[in-house]
Parts: C-alpha cells; sequence; structure tokens
C-alpha cells in the first residue's frame, strides 16, 4: 500500500480554454472527471508490460507481457527496442518520469466557473508535478497551481505553480519550515 498524496489542482484560464480543458479530462476509462491518461496518453505496449521478477520457463524477467494467456519475457533486445521507441519499457518507468507517480489519477471536479475549474485526487507516494507540468506544456495560455499534502505524507505539503511548461514558483512545508523558490 502507498502513502497516498492528497492534491488540488486549479486551472486558471479563458472561458474557452477551460470548456476545452474540462472536456478533454473527462476522456477516462475510469469515469472520473480527471487523469494524466487523457492529455499524456500511455502506449499501449508500455501498458501492457508488466514488472516486478518472474520466472518462465526457467528463465527470470524483469519485464514481460501476456500473449494468448501465456507470460512472454522480453528479451534484452525487446527492451532496448522498447527504449529506442518510446524512451521506456514499461509503464512504471513511463508514469515516474512523465506523471511523477507510480499510478495515473482518478480526479473528482469540485468546482467549476467560467476562468476556472478545481479537481481533486490522490497519488501515491507523492504528487505528480511531472504529469501537471506537462499538461500545462499543451495549455500554454493557462496557469495550473497543484497543492497537495495530507496525513500520510508526513506532514509535509506544498504548492506549485505552473504555466507553458515551466514552474513558476513553488513552496514546500515541512516540520513547520517554509521553502520557497521562485523560478
Amino acid at each position: 500500500m502507498p502513502n497516498w498524496c492528497e492534491n488540488k489542482l486549479i486551472v486558471r484560464g479563458s472561458c474557452a480554454d477551460i470548456t476545452a480543458f474540462v472536456k478533454k479530462a473527462k476522456l477516462t476509462e475510469d469515469g472520473s472527471d480527471f487523469c494524466f491518461e487523457a492529455f499524456i496518453p500511455m502506449p499501449k505496449e508500455l501498458r501492457e508490460a508488466k514488472t516486478g521478477f518472474t520466472t518462465i520457463d526457467g528463465k527470470e524477467f524483469e519485464v514481460w507481457r501476456e500473449v494468448n494467456g501465456k507470460n512472454v519475457g522480453y528479451t534484452p533486445k525487446d527492451l532496448a527496442a522498447l527504449r529506442k521507441k518510446y524512451g521506456y519499457t514499461n509503464w512504471y518507468e513511463r508514469n515516474i518520469a512523465v506523471i511523477g507517480t507510480k499510478w495515473d489519477v482518478s480526479g473528482n471536479l469540485v468546482s467549476q466557473r467560467d476562468t476556472c475549474v478545481i479537481y481533486n485526487f490522490d497519488s501515491a507516494w507523492g504528487p505528480p508535478d511531472e504529469g501537471v507540468k506537462a499538461i500545462s506544456a499543451l495549455y500554454p495560455d493557462m496557469t495550473f497551481e497543484l497543492s497537495w499534502g495530507g496525513y500520510e505524507m508526513g506532514g509535509a505539503t506544498g504548492s506549485t505553480k505552473y504555466k507553458n511548461g515551466d514552474i513558476m514558483k513553488v513552496v514546500r512545508v515541512q516540520d513547520n519550515e517554509e521553502y520557497e523558490d521562485e523560478e
């Protein structure tokens, strides 16, 4: 079980941009109001790659897939091809790099006004900074503010403001000490 990080994402922009954003955000497989997959789709080959350790026909594999109900291990050549094509060999590597956390999120729309929308969601072990940064690059005229914390984060909290794929401001609080970084 992960330590869950509670997140609030505030997105600001024009009425037309917010309407388009909310519509795109709802394109989720799980029926939630927001997930990163809607904006940054995971390649099917990476989604289907299983990770960990398994033994197949007496050989150990760290990455494998299921084909016709049977586990098939990725060879070093297969892994090199995936890395060359996508930059990653499996869903876990990709999510850590692209989203910033192990799993995608399943967000709830909390509030929507003409020029602002707010989502709440939990993420595993930390905030999905990389995912919000990537989405902000797709919407250069909008601003994104991610606030996070929660009991399971050991008292740590923070917020980051993004615009056009750049971090504008970071505030982190740990043990009642505030750290601020403006870029």
